[in-house]
């Protein structure tokens, strides 16, 4: 939870430019955790595969407005933009919606069964979690 207050505050002081929509001044990762796990680390303990990927659940939204999701080894892009507290877009053709203070999908589009939580361990930046890269 260390890195969701920073990330609610970024999302209040957004720049609205006429011509960009508002998105995340930095960049947020989010792990998401299947229900019958208390945490990732649970479930990687209990995968049946060898590389976890029935514990890989990963979204990015990146400060450019390019969003990523990551379900086992399959990776999903698209873009976002910022509407009232939420992230909306599209991953591939899939419309999404995620509140960012809660850390929930208000689609199906990321897979049911999951709980969000903030990347606050940097798994985006590992074999199993990598997404999307961010850099500009």
């Amino acid at each position: 939870m260390i890195r969701l207050a920073p990330i609610l505050f970024a999302a209040a002081c957004v720049s609205t430019s006429s011509s960009e929509p508002p998105v995340l001044p930095s960049d947020a990762y989010f792990t998401g955790v299947p229900s019958q796990f208390s945490s990732t680390e649970e479930c990687l303990a209990n995968s049946r595969h060898p590389y976890g990927w029935d514990c890989s659940f990963e979204l990015a939204f990146c400060h450019t407005g390019a969003a990523g999701y990551r379900q086992g080894d399959v990776i999903t892009v698209g873009t976002y933009q910022l509407d009232d507290g939420l992230a909306v877009g599209k991953l591939g053709a899939s419309p999404f919606q995620f509140d960012l203070e809660t850390s929930t999908a208000l689609t199906d589009s990321f897979g049911g069964g999951l709980t969000w939580v903030p990347d606050t361990a940097g798994r985006w930046t590992t074999f199993q979690f990598d997404v999307i890269s961010c850099d500009d």
